[in-house]
């Protein structure tokens, strides 16, 4: 079980602790426990993990689940992680209408990156399609 506050911060810590020196199973539990109760931080790190396969499986599926999560909690370094795969079709076939979407979530909140990748993908939409999809990503970014 997780602790609450300052505890809970200093476990996912202790889990970039053990990432930064290697031991990846231990980071992937530690990040884990975290994701599953909600930590869209934790999210991404662990779909890190399973997208590189450092201390899991590569799981690039389980990868795109965990960066989903987060992104729909709003995280803008998980739309843009997702967009970009969505994009390359990293695992699948490219999905420029939902790459589209997530990156322009992502660069609502500033991510001038995200802003960039999206401007390369927009030419692969009909203009009817890229003005919907901004709406909406617009909208439920609020």
């Amino acid at each position: 079980m997780l602790s609450a506050g300052t505890g809970a911060a200093e476990e996912l810590w202790e889990g970039f602790q053990a990432f930064d020196g290697g031991d990846y199973p231990l980071a992937a539990k530690i990040f884990r426990d975290h994701a599953e109760a909600g930590d869209p931080l934790a999210q991404i790190a662990l779909a890190n993990l399973y997208r590189n396969g450092h201390g899991v499986p590569r799981d690039l599926p389980r990868a795109i689940a965990l960066y989903t999560r987060a992104a729909r909690a709003g995280s803008a370094d998980a739309q843009q992680n997702l967009g970009d795969l969505l994009a390359r079709g990293v695992g699948f076939g490219p999905d420029p209408a939902k790459a589209y979407y997530w990156l322009t979530r992502a660069w609502v909140q500033g991510r001038a990156w995200a802003g960039r990748r999206r401007a390369e993908i927009r030419p692969a939409l009909d203009p009817a399609t890229a003005a919907e999809i901004d709406a909406r990503a617009r909208r439920d970014q609020q």
